[in-house]
Order: structure tokens, then C-alpha cells, then sequence
């Protein structure tokens, strides 16, 4: 499972289950001794009100129009960062190439 797939899963899976589950791989979270988890099992009210409100609150009731000069500045800035890692998968590089079309 791609790694913010498997955080966004784990988050939900921890709200809206009661289900013992163990931390998915994820650099950011693992290696990690902690033993398996288990999920709170929000009742739907309150799922509702982190899922939709807080975000509408944050964010606001309608999408915003993205500044593109801004979104390739970022790409760019996350793309030297994962080369100088060393990581052999660069897609932040990959997506700035393909906005500059």
C-alpha cells in the first residue's frame, strides 16, 4: 500500500472502527515497537463533524483556484529534497516536468 494511502487508511480505520489493527508500514511511523492498535469507533455525528466540518472549516465551502508559479515553486523544493536523499523514485520531479508543458 502506497505510504499516504496507508496513513490516510490507518487515520480512518482508527476513528471509524473498533477493530485492533497494527500501525501499516510507513516511514514515519514505523519502525515502531507499539503493539497493535485499537479503533476508537466514533459514532457517526462525530466522524461527520471531523470529516466534513473541521475540513470545510479549515479550508472553506468551495475550492480555491491553486497558483500554479507557486505549485511548481513547492514541486521543485520537494523534488531537491528527495534528491538529495538519494531516493531512487523522484514523482515531485516527474509532476514539476509535466506542468511545464
Amino acid at each position: 500500500m502506497e505510504v499516504g494511502l496507508g496513513r490516510i487508511w490507518m487515520v480512518r480505520h482508527y476513528l471509524e472502527s473498533g477493530e485492533v489493527f497494527a500501525v501499516p508500514p510507513d516511514p514515519l511511523m514505523t519502525p515502531d515497537d507499539r503493539p497493535a492498535i485499537r479503533g476508537m469507533a466514533l459514532p457517526a455525528e462525530v466522524l461527520a463533524r471531523i470529516h466534513g466540518e473541521n475540513f470545510r472549516r479549515i479550508a472553506g465551502p468551495a475550492p480555491k483556484a491553486l497558483d500554479m508559479e507557486l505549485v511548481k515553486c513547492e514541486l521543485g523544493r520537494i523534488a531537491a529534497l528527495v534528491d538529495a536523499s538519494g531516493g531512487p523514485v523522484n514523482p515531485a520531479q516527474e509532476i514539476v516536468g509535466l506542468l511545464a508543458l
